[in-house]
Order: structure tokens, then C-alpha cells, then sequence
């Protein structure tokens, strides 16, 4: 988690988007509210959605019933996310702006 977060640069007022709310992306959830920044956590597992809203995920959903694409259009007011951590083993760079890791 330590590790994605230095990586991606995450900063305060960044918009991140977690992909996977299991042990890493908790640890990944933690170190970007650290870091400062706002956290939106994809994760089909009700409890570990309300796990990861407990650990100060602003936004959490459940990606079986919406749309992700949508959801984080609106989380970051249609910029895309400035970092988005993929700890479910699926691509996901099309979330990210421009520029964004």
C-alpha cells in the first residue's frame, strides 16, 4: 500500500480510486488518506465496503451494480482520477486524467 501510494505521488487533495477493498487496498485506502488525499473504493464485498468507508473512504460502491466509469466521472467532477490503484488484477488505466499514473 505504502509502496502504490509513494509511487502514484498521492498528495493532499488528490482523487484516488481504489479497485479492490481486500487487505492491500485497505493498507492502499489508509496510506492516501495519510497522504491527504480523497478515496473512492470499488469492492463487491458489502463488508469490506463498510470496512473501507470506516477506514475514511469518502465514496465506496459496489462495481457488480454500477457502473465504475460513471461513478468516478462523478467523484472527480469529470477530471478522472489523478491515481487509480488496481489491486484486483484487471486493467483500469482508462480512469486515470491525463497525465495521472
Amino acid at each position: 500500500g505504502a509502496q502504490a501510494v509513494r509511487r502514484g505521488e498521492v498528495g493532499s487533495g488528490d482523487r484516488v480510486v481504489i479497485l479492490g477493498a481486500g487487505p492491500i487496498g485497505l493498507c492502499c485506502l489508509m496510506m492516501a488518506r495519510l497522504a491527504g488525499a480523497k478515496v473512492l473504493a470499488s469492492e463487491p464485498l458489502e463488508w469490506r465496503r463498510a470496512l473501507a468507508a470506516n477506514l475514511g473512504a469518502e465514496t465506496t460502491l459496489n462495481p457488480v451494480e454500477r457502473d465504475v466509469t460513471t461513478a468516478v466521472g462523478e467523484f472527480t467532477g469529470g477530471a478522472g482520477a489523478n491515481v487509480v490503484i488496481e489491486v484486483r488484477s484487471r486493467p483500469s488505466r482508462w480512469w486515470a486524467r491525463p497525465g495521472g499514473w
